[in-house]
């Protein structure tokens, strides 16, 4: 009996005939049942659904109950650094392989760039830009974007990437736009974040369970009253 939909009242008697008086009782019957009671407390069941989601190493859980509007019910998600320029696979930098775990397109993410601007006067800057790209439906990325250098110019990025979903190899690529600056510019890291679907392994799954509790409640045995329940 889910908690929303359990409502409790402590009537007097005489309000219990202005309820009847209001509405035609086959409404009211519709409406809620009323429970008199002769005992000083009660216990009201409440029902909750539990979603347990193991890690995709196996060494830990997260117990969430849902509906929730706050977090995904998944296991949690993967954060990869790759090197712009390289053929990097996704594999080699978490503790599980490709036999039991294979990418989620569907939470594929780019989430941040980091580009080293190398000053004309000498000396170097670190510009880290935060974006929100995610593949095509062809397992690429091809998009822009704008940062200002050190001395406050606007500089337009374009960047091509490529995730291989079966091999967890990711290839990106990332050019610079420079207008007005005279810096020269270098992207030394893409983050991405990922979700993996288990396979043939409970690892990275998540099982939903439905636990009951009983919710006790007192009231003054010297007055009448009585529990609804509404439909």
């Amino acid at each position: 009996m889910s908690s929303d939909r359990i409502r409790l009242a402590l009537l007097f008697e005489h309000y219990v005939p202005v309820l009847v008086d209001i509405y035609a009782e086959p409404l009211v019957s519709q409406l809620c049942n009323v429970y008199p009671i002769n005992k000083p407390s009660i216990s009201i069941p409440r029902m909750r659904i539990k979603a347990t989601s193991t890690s995709y190493d196996g060494s830990s859980e997260t117990t969430r109950y849902v509906p929730t509007s706050t977090e995904l019910i998944r296991a949690n998600e993967v954060t990869v650094n790759v090197t712009p320029g390289t053929n990097y696979n996704i594999y080699s930098g978490v503790t599980f392989d490709s036999k039991t775990h294979k990418i989620n397109r569907r939470y594929s993410l780019m989430t941040q760039l980091s580009i080293e601007e190398s000053l004309s006067g000498g000396g170097t800057e670190t510009q880290v830009v935060d974006v929100s790209f995610r593949p095509d439906a062809r397992d690429q990325i091809s998009r822009e974007f704008t940062f200002t250098d050190d001395g406050g110019n606007v500089v337009v990025g374009h960047i091509v990437a490529h995730i291989n979903n079966q091999s967890g190899g990711v290839s990106t690529q990332v050019t610079f736009d420079t207008g007005d600056s005279t810096s020269t510019f270098e992207c030394t890291q893409a983050t991405f974040k990922f979700r993996f679907r288990p396979v043939g392994t409970n690892n990275g799954r998540t099982k939903v369970t439905v636990e009951t509790e009983l919710i006790d409640c007192f009231v003054d045995p010297k007055n009448s009253y009585g529990v609804i329940k509404f439909s």
